[in-house]
């Protein structure tokens, strides 16, 4: 009797994909910081856009992988798009108090972070950051959310009250609860 020899070869392949922290060193995450929604604020402690943006862009340093786009980006990207549909949906329907209704249901915040998420998305944005503004007594309160533009979903929301005698101060307090919040997000998924 003979016996056969029987040869079993595994072949193993290797494929190397990059882990998330690579590919993000690679090509850095962007975050826009919408414009500050501000309400029964005094003059004189009301918070500057340009103000919260460079104390941002400070904490933002100390991060390799984030860096922040700027609001107007994505501004003419969505005033583009508004323009492309309103144009196809006259084209489509030739009714302009129709077409003229849903641009002006655009003027709500939700309806307007909706769309903000849509654009940037597809423009390579990958967090909004909606701060809202409110004053209560002698404080104001704040309220800072952060929205992963491919969920469209708040990934972080977080509120806290301040004194208003500094906007200076109080933007960057705001931009370093925020950076902050987004690093620990980011890093405890």
């Amino acid at each position: 009797m003979s016996k056969k020899l029987v040869c079993i070869t595994i072949i193993i392949f290797a494929v190397s994909v990059p882990s998330a922290a690579a590919k993000s060193s690679r090509h850095p995450q962007r975050m826009v910081l919408l414009p500050v929604e501000q309400a029964n604020i005094a003059a004189g402690s009301k918070l500057s856009d340009q103000h919260l943006a460079k104390a941002v862009l400070v904490q933002l340093t100390r991060l390799k992988n984030l860096e922040l786009a700027e609001f107007t980006e994505l501004s003419k990207a969505l005033d583009k798009q508004l323009v492309d549909d309103a144009v196809f949906e006259l084209l489509v329907t030739d009714d302009l108090k129709q077409t003229l209704a849903k641009l002006n249901a655009l003027q709500t915040r939700i309806a307007k972070l909706t769309e903000y998420c849509k654009v940037a998305k597809d423009t390579g944005i990958d967090y909004l950051v909606d701060v809202s503004i409110e004053q209560h007594l002698t404080q104001l309160g704040i309220t800072y959310s952060i929205i992963d533009t491919k969920t469209r979903r708040v990934s972080i929301a977080k509120s806290f009250y301040e004194v208003p005698n500094d906007p200076i101060g109080v933007s960057d307090e705001i931009a370093k609860r925020a950076v902050r919040s987004l690093w620990q997000w980011k890093h405890n998924k």
